[in-house]
């Protein structure tokens, strides 16, 4: 079965009870799959640091013994209660084809919980799941405008805060990659604002204006630019404040999709400003005429090329055999590269 973005997973769980033994979160953004996943702890009455009741598997170890599934599903819990199987780093090519062999034959009564990240749509794992009547997919993608605004007024009206409309813009278009980075920068604003306070647009824009997600943003702005200089210390900026190599190359892939997008609109007659001007979520302000230059001198031809730079750099970051940060940064380079020449033939 597959839920809804909308739809609790915990819900499901309930009114199936043990009948359920399979829960699949997967997207790209892994705050929101974890968020959604805690739900299902919280219903269970689990812990992950329970070590009687929760078991912790990975895809790798299952593609070397796929028996470790079924064992530990069919575990008994020294203190009582049902066994949580919590099983993280899972793709098509590591762990898949256990979980797929566990569905055709369930053992015991444990809940397994799978943490699968992204998943393409033609994927034999989602298609598994879905067609299976004892487990549950559920999707986990990035918030847009709508869901950060619901999510900013619910945690900062619990201290009684008012935010100005200009202000709570800001906050929906500095945030949204990952759930868990959003709650947490929307507390840290509601912890600057205290019970009771106010926030503005500049003091939202100097709290989160600094954080990781606007570095990297700038990083892969100034390689769809051309930009090299300003590449060099986005992309310095954004290891030295701890982003890993691999949130880099799926984020770029996710800026020239959308990008792809637009110039697609543009093709068809649009104006690149009114393309821009019509996004949902909206365009960051402060990016908005560089985004309208993108579309203007950027071809299907070049973002084609870009991607198939982004999906074999992705591959090398998996890799222990290479630097994941030398992979991101010369990828990136590689990127402004084309994004140079575009412009200069524009």
């Amino acid at each position: 079965m597959e839920i809804s973005r909308d739809q609790s997973p915990a819900n499901l769980l309930a009114a199936q009870g043990n009948g359920l033994t399979l829960i699949l979160f997967f997207g790209s953004d892994s705050g929101h799959c974890t968020e959604r996943a805690q739900t299902i702890l919280a219903q269970q009455g689990l812990a992950l640091s329970d070590s009687f009741r929760v078991s912790r598997l990975t895809g790798s170890q299952l593609q070397d013994d796929p028996s470790l599934l079924p064992t530990e599903a069919s575990s008994l819990c020294f203190s009582g209660g049902r066994r949580l199987v919590w099983l993280t780093e899972v793709e098509e090519r590591s762990g898949a084809s256990a979980i797929q062999s566990y569905l055709k034959n369930p053992q015991g009564e444990g809940l397994i919980v799978v943490m699968a990240g992204e998943l393409s749509s033609k994927s034999a794992l989602r298609a598994a799941v879905k067609a299976s009547p004892i487990a549950l997919l559920v999707p986990c993608y990035p918030d847009g405008a709508r869901e950060i605004e619901q999510l900013g007024k619910k945690l900062l009206a619990q201290d009684r805060i008012t935010i100005d409309p200009d202000a709570l813009k800001s906050l929906t278009e500095l945030l949204g990659s990952d759930r868990m980075v959003t709650r947490s920068e929307i507390e840290k604003l509601a912890l600057y604002a205290g019970q009771g306070g106010k926030l503005s647009q500049a003091e939202v824009l100097t709290l989160l204006g600094d954080s990781a997600a606007v570095s990297m943003n700038d990083a892969i702005s100034a390689a769809a630019a051309g930009s090299f200089v300003k590449l060099d210390r986005a992309i310095q900026r954004v290891f030295a404040e701890g982003e890993s190599a691999v949130a880099i190359i799926r984020s770029t892939m996710q800026y020239f999709l959308r990008l792809q997008n637009f110039v697609q609109l543009k093709d068809l007659g649009q104006s690149a400003s009114a393309v821009v001007a019509a996004a949902r979520p909206p365009v960051f302000w402060r990016d908005k005429d560089q985004m309208i230059d993108n579309v203007q001198f950027w071809s299907h031809k070049n973002i084609d090329r870009v991607m198939a730079l982004l999906l074999r750099a992705e591959i090398l970051t998996k890799s222990t055999a290479y630097p994941d940060q030398l992979v991101a940064s010369q990828t990136l380079l590689q990127i402004a590269y084309i994004g140079r020449r575009s412009q200069s033939r524009s």
